[in-house]
């Protein structure tokens, strides 16, 4: 009889064991893929002299829409007013920055989706070892 529960007392700690390090690791997959986006975030780097979005705000009847909106020109005249309009280069840099930015903000949502997925298995995983563990601790230590 003492046989058997040792066999089940080497069960229980070899099964909580394997949980624990299951949950350990699915903590470290969330870490390293979370760190991994952000670093690969960083490539993006925005213009800081890029042109943005000019509009016209007496035409504008909603604050979410923008009529008559055009790309700014970095050449202007003593008074303020625009020279020309925007060239190659300006569409090109406008462009560049709204991926840019574009890429940064799906990068962040990355983050956020693996940081909530695997904390919810690493949080899931130790619930899951501890009940296990307390489970069949409080049988075999009747017997």
């Amino acid at each position: 009889m003492s046989t058997k529960s040792n066999k089940t007392n080497i069960r229980i700690k070899i099964n909580t064991s394997l949980l624990l390090i299951m949950s350990i690791a699915f903590g470290v997959i969330t870490f390293t893929t979370a760190s991994n986006i952000y670093k690969a975030s960083n490539n993006f780097q925005s213009v800081s002299d890029a042109p943005g979005l000019c509009y016209d705000e007496t035409k504008t009847d909603n604050a979410f829409t923008r009529d008559n909106s055009y790309i700014c020109t970095t050449e202007h005249d003593e008074d303020g007013n625009a020279l020309s309009a925007a060239t190659d280069n300006e569409y090109t840099l406008f462009l560049y920055d709204r991926l840019t930015l574009s890429s940064l903000i799906r990068s962040g949502d990355h983050i956020a989706i693996v940081i909530a997925i695997g904390s919810m298995f690493t949080i899931a995983g130790l619930v899951t070892t501890f009940v296990y563990w307390n489970h069949n601790k409080a049988k075999t230590s009747t017997k």
